[in-house]
């Protein structure tokens, strides 16, 4: 089985990176919708301040990238600050490989079946898995 790292890339990465969102738009069916190139993910992305993106890249035995997750922060009227991810592509040899990824869906959403026709487990139920979360109010009385 491949050993698989995934490490924030670098510019050197973003000629690989590029080539995956190409290939991620012909699957898409709109290849000529990909209006940036290599040099404008090394501008926005490593020489501009702050960046305008951050990207992480999927690295097989250590010298084979094979995929890459891209997101930005952004500004939400409810809660401020947050992430927005872009995309993430992994080359389709490499997609069954053992990874996971999880989320979470409010109990009256009905993108909830979607997400089970899709084949998503609900581990709330299955493997009795409950989120927490320690808010900002909570965090600073924990510190005191």
């Amino acid at each position: 089985m491949a050993n698989i790292d995934i490490r924030p890339a670098k510019k050197e990465d973003m000629l690989t990176v590029f080539r995956m969102i190409k290939e991620l738009a012909n699957y898409e069916r709109m290849p000529e919708a990909v209006l940036i190139n290599e040099a404008s993910l090394i501008k926005y992305g490593f020489e501009t301040e702050p960046p305008l993106f951050t990207c992480y890249v999927a690295e097989v035995n250590q010298n084979r990238i094979v995929g890459f997750a891209l997101y930005t922060f952004c500004y939400s009227t409810w809660v401020g600050r947050l992430m927005f991810l872009q995309d993430i592509f992994i080359e389709e040899d490499y997609r069954k490989l053992g990874c996971q990824i999880d989320f979470r869906v409010k109990s009256w959403n009905p993108a909830s079946k979607f997400y089970k026709r899709m084949g998503a487990v609900d581990i709330t139920i299955e493997e009795d898995w409950h989120i927490f979360r320690f808010d900002r109010d909570t965090l600073s009385k924990l510190a005191e």
